[in-house]
């Protein structure tokens, strides 16, 4: 009886702050956030009875997101957030997915108290605060990896575009239409920039920012000195094509030579975890005076410590920059 009655205290709080976010942050699309500018701009040209006309009929939903907005918002952590969303390709607003990663935490804390106790809701929680960030950076990489192995073909097709005297928008939605993602929907997004007004060194500066990519940055470059002092961007960029082929090939044979210390590496932090994990289910009783004790707890600070001091140490092994 207690069970279900938490559950169904879960399922109807599952629903009201659910109802809450979406009625607070409804999702915004890349379109509306470009159109934004436009907007402001209308209502900085009107004035007097108009703007209060205007003001009379925002609702008190617009009013409540605007405060919570202005007073959430501007965080670090919020920004950072918003921009690995945006890096990973995610359609999600940061509010959303902060609402959704406390809710897993407060739910699946819960279950591993009912089921595990005190000791094991913490280890759940602690490993359910981190993970979703992690996820994140790994789809960030993923994707970020994607769009380095795809540009070099990227920057022939521009290349080859231009010298066949199309203009650089042009290519680009030629890039657009013959691509695959995630190479044609950053290219879309830096189209549609341009087509809204903004200018374009802004638009490919926003989507190397969005990206992050060292390869791409090289790009951005070029277009903006071909920009500025003129010069021959068709063989610029068929050169920096070349140049990140031969770049990505070294990387690749460097990763080859590096997997077994990584592997190892990966084995080395994961198995004193599974070990104290495995220890802890199958004797408990065991392992309590492990979490009880000062000297465990101690012991296991002590641990966790020379752990993170070995994980840079290999780190900085394996890790070798091209």
């Amino acid at each position: 009886m207690f069970l279900l009655s938490l559950s169904l205290y879960f399922v109807a709080f599952t629903l009201l702050a659910q109802a809450f976010v979406k009625l607070l942050w409804p999702r915004t699309t890349i379109l509306r956030q470009q159109l934004t500018f436009y907007e402001k701009s209308w209502g900085q040209a009107h004035s007097g009875v108009e703007q209060g006309q205007v003001a009379a009929t925002i609702g008190m939903k617009e009013r409540l997101k605007a405060v919570i907005v202005r007073l959430v918002s501007q965080g670090r952590p919020v920004t950072l957030v918003q921009a690995k969303l945006n890096s990973a390709g995610l359609a999600i607003e940061w509010a959303e997915f902060t609402y959704y990663h406390l809710l897993g935490v407060c739910l699946v804390g819960a279950l591993a108290y009912l089921l595990g106790g005190l000791i094991a809701a913490i280890i759940v929680i602690a490993v359910l605060a981190w993970s979703p960030m992690l996820i994140l950076d790994f789809l960030v990489y993923r994707r970020r990896s994607r769009f380095n192995d795809q540009l070099p073909e990227t920057l022939t097709m521009l290349s080859s575009s231009l010298k066949a005297g199309y203009s650089f928008l042009q290519a680009v939605d030629m890039v657009v239409k013959e691509s695959m993602p995630p190479v044609s929907e950053e290219f879309k997004r830096l189209l549609t920039d341009t087509q809204l007004g903004l200018p374009l060194e802004e638009s490919l500066e926003k989507m190397s920012v969005r990206i992050g990519s060292t390869s791409f940055d090289w790009m951005v470059l070029a277009v903006k000195i071909q920009r500025e002092v003129g010069g021959n961007l068709t063989e610029v960029l068929a050169t920096l094509a070349r140049t990140i082929r031969e770049r990505g090939t070294v990387t690749r044979q460097i990763k080859v030579l590096t997997a077994e210390g990584r592997l190892s590496a990966l084995i080395l932090l994961c198995l004193p975890v599974f070990v104290t994990a495995s220890i802890y289910l199958l004797n408990p009783g065991y392992m309590s005076l492990l979490f009880t004790d000062k000297m465990g707890l101690t012991m296991i600070f002590g641990a966790f410590f020379l752990m993170a001091i070995g994980a840079l140490w290999l780190r900085k092994i394996i890790k070798i920059e091209v």
